[in-house]
């Protein structure tokens, strides 16, 4: 049986109004009628649904999400982690998503209006205006996969410098000494710290950085094959290349092929992320991957844990560890 709030009020021997006053958390009810309409309500074994308890609350059990580049698979699963967590407690997930040709800058401003109890931010450039705005107004949010430079914000991110120098120290113990490197975003906190990562892995065997063997790819397909294209005219042109993100080897690949030059024999080839595709037979692309699911998770239980914790301003700050997948792209080089 569906139990009403009229069905409550007539138990009580009180006005649907004032039942409704009390389930929305209204002070101008007496205590005694309240504890009437508690009674009725325990009685009755009355459950409020969702929206009943978010207007106790004063809350939506709403989280907001915001993810860029919506066709890149990277952010699957940090989507699938994030709606995990957020199921599990109760929440619902209103995802945001841009493109980098089309960014959102009003997306956060969106989100807010949708009265969200906070928000998981997954595409945070450093020119970012809106983040520091919500830190400021001590509004509950949580970065993922990225973060800002000099804010202090809660965040769960990938060690993206000590993935990239590992990634780097791979390619050199293949004894590759020329190695080309596909540089994503100069605003992506991820891509600033990949780009030290193989500088300290050079610096370490004592090889010079060259700049010129660093190309931008912008962590789209197109700009990758690009930054590819450039770097095999290079002389002498690199021996392999590591690519800031899948999506960008992936072009790369494909402008090493087009060139008539064959992975790994001729150039090695590595990305970052393992996204699903780079695995299929005939692509197995040696890679390091990031743990997207358990970001997307942790990123949500984090959210909640402020949200539930109003008064707490400790900053949080995740950090995981990728692991390389070594397959078939980079070889034996002699």
């Amino acid at each position: 049986m569906n139990i009403t709030i009229k069905d409550i009020a007539k138990t009580a021997g009180v006005s649907p109004s004032t039942v409704s006053r009390v389930l929305t958390g209204n002070i101008h009810v007496s205590e005694e009628t309240l504890k009437k309409v508690k009674s009725a309500i325990e009685k009755l074994g009355y459950r409020p649904n969702a929206l009943a308890r978010s207007l106790v609350s004063k809350r939506s059990r709403t989280i907001g999400l915001i993810i860029p580049e919506i066709g890149n698979p990277f952010y699957a699963e940090i989507i699938s982690g994030v709606e995990k967590a957020a199921t599990r407690q109760g929440y619902g997930v209103l995802l945001i998503s841009y493109s980098p040709d089309n960014i959102k800058k009003d997306g956060i401003q969106t989100l807010l209006e949708r009265r969200v109890d906070g928000i998981i931010h997954a595409g945070p450039f450093q020119n970012d205006k809106l983040v520091p705005r919500l830190k400021k107004e001590g509004f509950p949010f949580v970065l993922v996969g990225r973060k800002i430079d000099n804010l202090e914000t809660n965040c769960v991110i990938a060690n993206d410098r000590h993935a990239a120098y590992q990634a780097t120290m791979h390619l050199l113990n293949l004894n590759h000494k020329i190695i080309g490197f596909i540089f994503g975003n100069n605003e992506s906190y991820s891509s600033i710290e990949k780009l030290e990562g193989y500088k300290i892995a050079l610096a370490e065997r004592q090889i010079p950085f060259r700049e010129e063997l660093v190309e931008p790819g912008y962590l789209e397909f197109y700009g990758g094959y690009e930054a590819a294209l450039s770097l095999l005219k290079k002389n002498p042109k690199p021996s392999a290349i590591l690519a800031g993100n899948d999506v960008m080897a992936l072009g790369a690949r494909e402008a090493i092929l087009e060139k008539g030059l064959s992975i790994p024999r001729d150039i090695a080839l590595m990305g970052f992320d393992d996204i699903p595709w780079v695995s299929l037979k005939g692509l197995e692309l040696t890679t390091m991957s990031v743990p997207r699911y358990k970001m997307g998770y942790l990123a949500c239980d984090l959210l909640i844990k402020k949200i539930n914790k109003p008064d707490d301003h400790e900053v949080e700050q995740i950090v995981l560890e990728p692991e390389i997948k070594i397959r078939k792209t980079c070889g034996y080089f002699k």
